[in-house]
């Protein structure tokens, strides 16, 4: 199985694989971009976790925020992209903030927040 964001993966398929296996196949894809090392590493943790979190369903609101962000004409991985800058937000946040909690309705005010737009134009 190769990975490419611009084509999903099967859920079943892709939580079927352990974690080693999915950063692999990330960093592989990841291998073929024109990108310093340093924000390869980066870029292929968040790309994993944005997988993993899709291929949960609808456990979190991840997968709808993909779908609605393609829906406004992003591609996948910009797709991705933008989810996961919402979710590190979120995360930095927290750290910050030990009173805030992850909650998925936060998660999903916060995505909802992403203006496709902004990431069209770059």
């Amino acid at each position: 199985m190769k990975y490419n964001p611009l084509n999903p993966i099967a859920p079943a398929e892709w939580l079927a694989l352990d974690e080693d296996e999915r950063m692999s196949m990330v960093f592989e894809f990841l291998d073929e971009l024109d990108e310093p090392m340093e924000q390869k590493e980066v870029l292929g943790m968040l790309l994993t976790v944005a997988e993993n979190q899709i291929a949960l369903g609808d456990e979190l609101p991840v997968k709808a925020a993909v779908d609605r962000l393609e829906m406004e004409g992003l591609d996948r991985f910009t797709a991705l992209l933008a989810v996961q800058e919402v979710f590190a937000e979120l995360m930095q946040d927290m750290g910050q903030d030990p009173s805030l909690e992850y909650s998925p309705e936060l998660h999903k005010k916060r995505l909802a927040e992403i203006d496709s737009h902004v990431w069209k134009e770059g």
